[in-house]
């Protein structure tokens, strides 16, 4: 059992995809935008077509600020389809429209229960949405999350080498909890790496439903621990010896 596992634990980070809302969710509807906006400009319906190379593209790793191509593949997977050519303005404009929508989204139930016990308990709380600061915050304000944590760096906005843990470090003086005191909880595609050299406690949440895949051939993250849910995430801190309660 690590250092990080045995010793006090004074606040806790979130990542956001797959972590506290279904992802599925805000794909399956930003995709739905994009092939209404297709359907009503070319009369063409690409709805399922532009969802299952979506996925595809989603399940190749990480939804990172380094994979932004990966939404502009799966448009043009859709749409050559269709069309000999693709024009690339099109491919910009879809994409502006897939990041920009206002999704109809949920947190978690679990999740929303977390949140809520844990500042019930004076437990700082951060979020570091990985990913696109643009969709991410959208999302952020659909799930009115800004009301639910302490504070909230987006990494794809920090300058410097190590996006995550600079905002990692944000976290920490904006909390003043130590990272050495903090838990990261995030899915299989977060950024624990740079959690584990920030010398954070680390917690994968594997759930049955997650959008992102482990990469066939790729590793799946050694965390601390792995939990199916947040059902238990408080026990981290109020359980003696707190991560073999929680487990």
């Amino acid at each position: 059992m690590s250092e990080q596992c045995t010793g006090h634990r004074s606040a806790i980070v979130f990542d956001l995809d797959d972590t506290l809302f279904p992802l599925k969710e805000y794909i399956d509807g930003a995709c739905r935008r994009v092939a209404d906006y297709v359907h009503t400009v070319y009369g063409l319906a690409i709805h399922n077509e532009l969802l299952e190379a979506r996925f595809a593209e989603t399940n190749t790793g990480a939804e990172t600020e380094d994979a932004l191509c990966g939404l502009e593949r799966a448009i043009v997977t859709a749409l050559g389809r269709h069309f000999k050519t693709i024009d690339v303005s099109l491919v910009n404009r879809l994409a502006h429209v897939y990041r920009s929508h206002v999704p109809s989204i949920d947190l978690y139930a679990d999740a929303a229960r977390a949140l809520a016990l844990l500042r019930a308990l004076s437990i700082p709380v951060g979020l570091v949405p990985g990913g696109p600061s643009q969709s991410q915050r959208i999302k952020v304000a659909a799930l009115g999350l800004a009301h639910l944590v302490d504070t909230i760096v987006y990494p794809a906005e920090m300058l410097g080498g190590n996006r995550t843990e600079a905002a990692l470090r944000l976290i920490e003086l904006q909390t003043g909890s130590p990272l050495a005191e903090t838990v990261f909880v995030g899915a299989p595609h977060s950024s624990f790496d740079s959690a584990k050299q920030a010398g954070m406690m680390t917690v994968l949440i594997r759930r049955a439903t997650s959008t992102h895949r482990i990469p066939p051939g790729n590793p799946s993250p050694k965390c601390d621990i792995t939990v199916p849910s947040l059902k238990r995430i408080t026990q981290l801190f109020t359980a003696p010896g707190g991560l073999a309660a929680a487990a």
